[in-house]
C-alpha cells in the first residue's frame, strides 16, 4: 500500500518536560496538543473530563470492576495505552509491515479494516510535522490519496462512544488542520481535505470529514489558540 508518491518522512522527535516538545531543524517547538490542552476552554475541560470519567465507568462495568477514582485513573492511562496500539497497528499497515491483529483481542478489527479501504495511496505515515512560520509542531497521523481522488489529511482517534458525536470533536478539528497546513508548508502540497476517524470496539468507525474550506476555518481557530497559547511554568 505504499505509494511511489511518498514525501520525505522526518522521524518525531520529542522532547519530554511540563509541556511537549519537539526538536526541528527550526528550533525546539511546543506541540500541537500541548497548545490545544493548555488553551482549552473551563467549560470543554470539564466536558472532556466528564466524558472520559463516563468511559471508565463503561468499561469498568463490562469488565466487573467496581469503579473507584484509582480504578478510572487506570482506565485513562489505559486508554492512551490503547490508542498508542491501534496507532501502531495502522502504521504497521500502511507502511506495508504488517503488524499483530490482537489489539484487545481483535475488538477494533473491524474499524481498522473499515478505515484503511479508504485510503487509495499512503503518502505520509505517521511523520514529524512543524511550521516555521507559526512556530509549532506534531505528528501527523497520515497524509494520503483517499478514495474521492483528493488528498487529504488523516486523523485517528479511539473511543468508546459510538456514534462519536461530532460537537465533541472541536479541539480534534484544529489539531487536523493544524497538520494539515504544516504539510502544506513544509512539502509544497495542497490538502484538499481532512477526516478525524474515530475507531470503535467491535463496530466500523465514525468518520468526521472536513472540507478545504473547513481546515481553513479551523486553522483560523487554531491560531488565536496559539496566540494565547503560554507553556506550563512560564
Amino acid at each position: 500500500m505504499v505509494s511511489p508518491l511518498a514525501l520525505h518522512r522526518y522521524e518525531p522527535r520529542r522532547v519530554e518536560g511540563p509541556q511537549r516538545l519537539y526538536e526541528t531543524p527550526s528550533g525546539l517547538m511546543p506541540s500541537v496538543t500541548s497548545i490545544l490542552s493548555e488553551t482549552r476552554p473551563i467549560g470543554e475541560q470539564r466536558r472532556m473530563r466528564a466524558a472520559s470519567e463516563i468511559s471508565a465507568r463503561r468499561r469498568a462495568k463490562r469488565s466487573g470492576c467496581l469503579t473507584t477514582l484509582g480504578a478510572a485513573e487506570r482506565r485513562r492511562y489505559e486508554a492512551v495505552a490503547r490508542g498508542t496500539a491501534v496507532h501502531a497497528l495502522l502504521e504497521g499497515r500502511l507502511m506495508g509491515m504488517g503488524a499483530s491483529s490482537d489489539v484487545s483481542g481483535g475488538m477494533w478489527r473491524t474499524s481498522i479494516e473499515a478505515a484503511l479501504l479508504s485510503v487509495s495511496a499512503p503518502i505520509l505515515v505517521e511523520g514529524a510535522l512543524w511550521s516555521a512560520e507559526h512556530g509549532y509542531a506534531g505528528t501527523g497521523d497520515l497524509i494520503a490519496i483517499m478514495d474521492t481522488g483528493e488528498l487529504e489529511a488523516v486523523d485517528w482517534k479511539t473511543s468508546d462512544h459510538n456514534p462519536y458525536p461530532e460537537a465533541w470533536a472541536g479541539d480534534y478539528k484544529l489539531q487536523l488542520a493544524a497538520y494539515a497546513h504544516a504539510a502544506e508548508e513544509m512539502y509544497g502540497v495542497t490538502i484538499q481535505g481532512g477526516r478525524i476517524v474515530v475507531l470503535h470496539p467491535h463496530a466500523p468507525p465514525t468518520t468526521i470529514r472536513l472540507t478545504r474550506s473547513d481546515l481553513e476555518m479551523a486553522f483560523t481557530r487554531f491560531k488565536v489558540r496559539l496566540a494565547n497559547y503560554r507553556p506550563r511554568g512560564s
